[in-house]
């Protein structure tokens, strides 16, 4: 568990097993806690049940509850929240749209879904150290939640066709779906409600298109499985990847690393350094997590 204190707004990233949580009306009183909850998870649906009413929130979905809530929350298998705690009087009349026991944002309309990808991703990073926060980010990152609730709400207010959302939810999608062969930007510009030309033009000036990312994800985990020690059949990494067959990982590989996919593990395998190429593309990931002083070991969704 990975928790963050910041000057406007807390963050969090848990991994929490099959459990039962609940947050009753004396916790609730004894803590007097006015601020809001939003959270993701990658995995695992979690099921809250309010005054009888039964909502289950998928993995991609975004959890939206109010602290002065009392709720029985019930995890079934493994899942990975991650997401902020921000103060009621922060959020200003945006928290009218979210006053009732559970109320979560239409998760079908893009502003939601684009919202909940960048806060999982921006919890993450921020929970765990790996980035720096200035206080200007984090009012940016409320100013967005606000924006949020207000098209919900009704307001009319909308940052749908804002380029980073879409592109940070794009690369969400990819990261969760890439080794399903019949996932292609289509498939995304679908989940994203919009047509495949409108979702390319959010990509106008970014490094690659969707479908240079779908690509680029494959081959990063077919060199991955490449590099492991032991033998692997090549059928066997393309149903891992995604790829539509053997010629196609092949080709794609041989053209991005300059080896074919047997080659570059007979190498691997054998200490040859050069098939490590360091001018190699290669998508980074977070490093190990670190806790820092700020952080407090605790369930988010028990505060008090």
């Amino acid at each position: 568990m990975h928790y963050r204190r910041l000057s406007a707004l807390d963050t969090f990233s848990a991994s929490f097993t099959p459990n039962v949580t609940s947050r009753t009306d004396a916790m609730i009183r004894d803590s007097a806690d006015r601020r809001l909850l939003f959270a993701v998870c990658s995995t695992g649906p979690m099921e809250f049940t309010i005054d009888g009413l039964v909502t289950t929130f998928m993995p991609g979905q975004l959890i939206s509850l109010s602290g002065s809530t009392p709720f029985h929350c019930e995890v079934r298998a493994r899942t990975d929240p991650a997401g902020l705690l921000i103060p009621s009087q922060t959020i200003g009349s945006s928290f009218d749209h979210i006053r009732q026991p559970l109320v979560p944002p239409d998760r079908h309309q893009l502003l939601t879904r684009a919202t909940a990808q960048f806060i999982r991703r921006f919890a993450i990073d921020a929970s765990t150290g790996s980035r720096t926060v200035d206080p200007r980010t984090e009012w940016a990152v409320i100013d967005l939640v606000r924006s949020m609730l207000d098209e919900c709400g009704g307001s009319g207010r909308t940052l749908a066709d804002d380029a980073i959302l879409v592109r940070e939810a794009t690369c969400q999608l990819v990261e969760r779906h890439f080794a399903d062969p019949e996932f292609t930007s289509d498939v995304i510009a679908a989940d994203l409600y919009m047509s495949r030309r409108q979702l390319y033009r959010h990509f106008d000036g970014a490094e690659a298109t969707p479908a240079a990312l779908i690509a680029a994800r494959r081959l990063q985990e077919a060199r991955r499985l490449l590099s492991g020690p032991g033998p692997i059949s090549i059928d066997d990494v393309v149903v891992r990847c995604g790829f539509t067959s053997a010629a196609t990982l092949r080709n794609r590989f041989r053209a991005e690393f300059g080896l074919t996919p047997s080659a570059f593990h007979a190498a691997q395998n054998a200490g040859d350094a050069s098939a490590d190429n360091p001018s190699t593309r290669r998508i980074d990931r977070p490093g190990r997590p670190v806790l820092d002083a700020h952080d407090e070991p605790r369930n988010p969704f028990e505060r008090g």
